[in-house]
Order: C-alpha cells, then structure tokens, then sequence
C-alpha cells in the first residue's frame, strides 16, 4: 500500500478569540493519508495538520488542544437529497510552548467513505414505440462523507484561554 498525501490550506472564514494578552496564530491543513478504491466503493483515511505559533510575549507550559471535527454525509437517490453530520473529538497535549515557537500536531485520523450505485429499474407499460416491451430507467446513488470544519479550544493549566473555529459546521 502506498500513502498519498493531498493538502489543502484552509483559508475560508475563521474564528479566534483569545484571552487579552494570549496571541496565538493558527493554520490548518487537510491531508489525505490513504485512499483505497474497491468496486464502487472508496475508502479514504484522512487528518488534520494544525500549525500554533504564539506571539503572546510569554512561555506557557501545561498546554492541551482539545478539537472537534464535524464530518458531513450526503446521501443522493437519484433527485432527492438527504444530509447528516456528525463529531469526533481528540485532544494533544504540549508540556512546553515558549514564546516566539511553533508547534504542529496531527488530528486523529478520520475515516471518509464514497459509494456510488447504478441501478436499472423496471417501469411498467407500453414504450413509445407501442410494443409491450418493458421500460427501465436508471437510478443513481451516492453516500459521500467529507470533513466540514475545525474547532480547537485552548487550554493553559485547565483554564480556557483561546478558542478557534474554522468552516460552516464548527460551533
């Protein structure tokens, strides 16, 4: 099996708010790690790459990062459209983050999945042509998962200092 790596910058609306005095900048990336294709079916595992730098004058030892990541599933029978969410949470601790530093870490990593069906089913009736001839038509089905947005909140010795939102799904 050989790994794929796919990155994708997120630069869409983002959300910070810090404590005064705590001045910490993040970025994040998608990277997909696997992808395995069988039948009609992909399996992909995919993560977060988070990047911190702190620029708030001060060393901070005892950092935890807990996150969130919303995970989106479409669901399409042929017109008709069906959408769903859902969370998963993990969280990394720092011991010692110095000023003027960065730290990265990965998120855990996420399990996407696409299925798409084509079925022929059977009407009922005469065609056009006026033989007795059965009609079909096919009938297309897609389930597709896709990450939908990031949450971190911060933590400096059990207390909440900052938090970051990224995407229409983190709250």
């Amino acid at each position: 099996m050989r790994s794929v790596v796919l990155a994708a910058m997120l630069f869409l609306p983002v959300e910070l708010v810090a404590v005064p005095g705590v001045q910490l900048d993040f970025s994040a990336a998608k990277n997909r790690i696997d992808r395995n294709k069988k039948g009609n079916t992909t399996k992909e595992g995919w993560i977060y790459k988070v990047d911190i730098g702190n620029r708030s004058f001060k060393d901070f030892s005892g950092m935890e990062f807990k996150y969130r990541i919303w995970i989106t599933s479409e669901n399409r029978v042929g017109n008709r459209r069906k959408e769903s969410s859902r969370s998963v949470t993990g969280s990394k601790s720092i011991a010692d983050f110095a000023n003027a530093s960065r730290i990265s870490f990965d998120t855990m990593r996420i399990a996407l999945q696409q299925v798409e069906k084509v079925e022929r089913k059977k009407t009922g009736g005469k065609n056009k042509s006026g033989s007795n001839k059965k009609n079909s038509r096919i009938i297309v089905t897609r389930d597709t998962q896709k990450l939908d947005g990031l949450a971190i909140d911060v933590f400096h010795q059990g207390k909440k200092i900052a938090q970051w939102r990224y995407g229409s799904k983190a709250q």
